[in-house]
């Protein structure tokens, strides 16, 4: 099997101010052009048409081929992200992080199922980071909340796609980060 994936482009513009408390302010916009993925074509090689295959080797096509190409509809809408967030420095070695997001869900009521069980997001986030030398250690924490959904399209029937969507995503990272041009501990000799 074969196919094409075309993945959204993604556009965006942010602010960020430090001027207030000590703390960076800072708000983005992000647009998601969804409308590049509206369908996934995908080719079977071995199907119904490859008589050369089948004769080759003795086989009846109807008992085994798939037709030659199935194309995936989604139809998928432009998506917007609009995120907030704070950052202040405690000490020359410690940094504290929190934040804001909205994600308007670009999966629309027919899509909804297994592959996409997709809807608004609202996220708040948390971290820090702490410099030891030349080395920074950093986590976060993300909690997710993704809005209710009822799906109801008599289109999805047979496909059992149709129902209520309740998600919540819990997300955590750690991160260790080399920064090898920071002179201060690198010993002169």
């Amino acid at each position: 099997m074969t196919g094409e994936f075309t993945t959204p482009a993604t556009y965006g513009i942010g602010v960020a101010n430090y001027a207030f408390f000590h703390t960076r302010i800072s708000l983005d916009v992000r647009v998601q052009d969804y409308t590049r993925f509206q369908s996934v074509p995908l080719d079977f090689p071995i199907n119904k048409d490859n008589t050369t295959f089948y004769a080759a080797n003795s086989i009846n096509p109807t008992a085994i081929a798939l037709d030659p190409e199935k194309i995936l509809t989604f139809d998928f809408r432009n998506s917007v992200n609009v995120a907030f967030g704070l950052e202040r420095p405690l000490n020359a070695t410690t940094t504290i992080r929190m934040g804001y997001l909205f994600d308007r869900t670009p999966v629309p009521d027919q899509s909804v199922g297994p592959f996409f069980p997709d809807a608004n997001r609202n996220s708040l986030t948390v971290g820090a980071t702490q410099k030891r030398g030349n080395k920074d250690f950093s986590f976060f924490y993300e909690a997710m909340w993704f809005e209710n959904r009822t799906v109801n399209v008599p289109a999805n029937d047979d496909v059992f796609t149709n129902g209520l969507y309740h998600n919540f995503a819990h997300l955590f990272g750690l991160a260790l980060r080399f920064n090898l041009s920071d002179t201060t501990t690198i010993s002169k000799h």
